[in-house]
């Protein structure tokens, strides 16, 4: 029997809200063609066909949030009947196996909970911010399944429970010898209790933290979560704002107290290895202060602890580290959800770094043009890099966080003006244009014996950036498969048709621009190229020098 899953997305009318995409037992076709506002816009979410449970409404307020809302717990109407066939032999071994799957979520989906192997979060994923999931109890234990919650990208997953309970009978059965054994078991349980109403649920953060002091909590309110018993670490504070997001925090880190001897023969070699570490530290700030911005070791944030948020918000100034030199600027702290915000400052390294290569010429040389793609996972709340060519350097670009900056330079063999790109959110990620980069390479080839005439054709791709009109958003910069000439001009906020560019086909789609921080916004259009190209090489080896080039993305 196989079960097929498909998830349609469709690109909502411009100015409209994204429908929640919060699993596939939830029915959202209503959410389609909402505008936002105040009063909101309203839908209602039901169960599918083959779930049933009680609708639930979303409320749309603006377009960066979308649709939030809370549910419904809906619940299969299916029955599943499982035969399984048993063969008895006489050595009966019992044999338990645990495996832990970890994935990476879809970009802007939160992290499943981890909770324990006794509970099932497998409906957890993909879940958007603002959306639900259910959490069961896994085979061969029972429990009343509970809702958990996808607050937002930096708390992901609330909830308490399941309290689930082992249905697995053992029986153990000795032939012919009697052996007497005694086995010291740790059994750990968790105990969940259906908070007072009006209090915030305590949080649910692993075995080797003690949340004993969160119970009965009324927010706004705080609470002391300190480390288990067999468990060292300082305790840390966690804050209750409302009944929605409950307790949020991060922490406190816990290191384990019990001792494991064990012996091991080990080989000694004489090898001597070098090792260069890069320590990050990280403090818990001051409880009801701001966390300082992570932004890149180039960069020093030693101002901005101790900071509180408020009207007017908190202030720090951020610099460049000993090494770097740049223009220092201001973040701002409005808030404890998102902490400091600011750009820049735009620091350069003041270190000169010298090179020295030994070459070998051999009476052969073949050309290699290389071209390399690193396409890596950025780190867990961070921004995807920007993917703007070759010619361009993005390589301080990771990791960067929402509110950060990255410098954009043109990589060696081009030159022009670095400039500064922006993360806003791990929805639209980095905002930026440019830079204008042009090439400084100069390629002489000389040939002896043989005179070779070739005529060849070179396309050369230019890209121009233009200033845009005071008080007008800038274009996108999205790749040279796409047309974004109807976006210059547009004031916000305002909209403009992406189109697929001369040589390539796809749907065209809409970017909106609500102001002139985040420029334009939007995803796509998705260009494939129509061109077909036929290539003839005739290769003669000769006593040739050519210059060799690799290009490192």
């Amino acid at each position: 029997t196989s079960t097929s899953t498909t998830t349609s997305t469709t690109t909502p009318l411009p100015g409209t809200c994204y429908p929640p995409v919060i699993g596939q037992d939830k029915d959202t076709s209503d959410c389609s063609g909402k505008f936002p506002g105040s009063p909101p816009g309203t839908c209602t979410v039901r169960c599918t066909e083959g779930y049933v449970g009680d609708p639930v409404t979303y409320y749309c307020f603006n377009l960066v949030d979308n649709f939030v809302g809370s549910g419904p717990d809906c619940t299969s109407t299916t029955t599943t009947t499982t035969t399984s066939s048993f063969t008895s032999t006489t050595t009966t071994v019992t044999s338990t196996t645990t495996t832990t799957s970890t994935t990476t979520p879809l970009p802007g989906s939160c992290y499943p909970p981890v909770i324990g192997q006794d509970k099932d979060t497998s409906q957890c994923s993909p879940v958007f911010p603002g959306g639900t999931c259910t959490v069961s109890c896994t085979t061969g234990y029972s429990g009343d399944p509970v809702i958990y919650t996808c607050v937002n990208l930096v708390v992901n997953f609330v909830g308490t429970g399941p309290d689930c309970v082992s249905t697995t009978t053992t029986t153990s059965s000795t032939t012919l010898t009697v052996t007497t054994s005694t086995a010291t078991t740790t059994t750990t349980t968790t105990s969940t209790t259906t908070p007072e109403p009006g209090t915030c649920y305590p949080p649910v953060i692993g075995q080797d933290k003690d949340t004993s002091l969160c119970s009965g909590i009324v927010p706004p309110g705080s609470c002391t979560v300190s480390c288990a018993t067999g468990y060292s670490g300082d305790p840390v504070s966690y804050h209750c704002f409302n009944l929605v997001d409950n307790f949020v925090g991060i922490g406190p880190y816990c290191t384990s107290t019990t001792t494991t001897t064990s012996m091991t023969s080990v080989t000694t070699t004489a090898t001597t290895i070098t090792s260069t570490s890069t320590t990050t530290s990280t403090t818990t700030p001051l409880p009801g202060t701001c966390y300082p911005p992570v932004i890149g070791q180039d960069k020093d944030t030693s101002d901005c602890s101790g900071k509180f948020p408020g009207s007017p918000p908190g202030t720090c100034t951020v610099r460049c580290t000993e090494g770097y030199v740049g223009d220092p600027v201001t973040y701002y702290c409005f808030n404890l959800v998102d902490n400091f915000v600011g750009s820049g400052p735009d620091c350069t390294s003041t270190t000169t770094t010298t090179t020295t290569s030994s070459f070998t010429s051999t009476t052969t040389t073949v050309t290699s043009t290389t071209t390399t793609t690193s396409t890596t996972t950025p780190l867990p709340g961070s921004c995807y890099p920007p993917v703007i060519g070759q010619d361009k350097d993005t390589s301080q670009c990771s990791p960067v966080f929402p509110g950060g900056t990255c410098t954009v330079s043109c990589t060696t063999g081009y030159s022009g003006d670095p400039v500064i790109y922006t993360c806003v959110n791990l929805v639209v990620n980095f905002v930026g244009t440019g830079p204008d980069c042009v090439s400084t390479t100069t390629t002489t080839s000389s040939t002896t014996l043989t005179v070779t005439t070739s005529t060849a054709t070179t396309t050369t791709t230019t890209t121009s950036t233009t200033t845009p009109e005071p008080g007008t958003c800038y274009p996108p910069v999205i790749g040279q498969d796409k047309d974004t000439s109807l976006c210059s001009g547009i004031v916000p906020p305002g909209s403009c048709t992406v189109s697929c560019a001369t040589g390539y086909s796809g749907d065209p789609v809409s970017y909106h621009c609500f102001n002139l921080v985040d420029n334009f916004v939007g995803i796509g259009p998705y260009c494939t190229s129509t061109t077909t190209t036929t290539s003839m090489t005739s290769v003669t080896t000769t006593a040739t020098t050519i210059t060799s080039t690799s290009t490192t993305t």
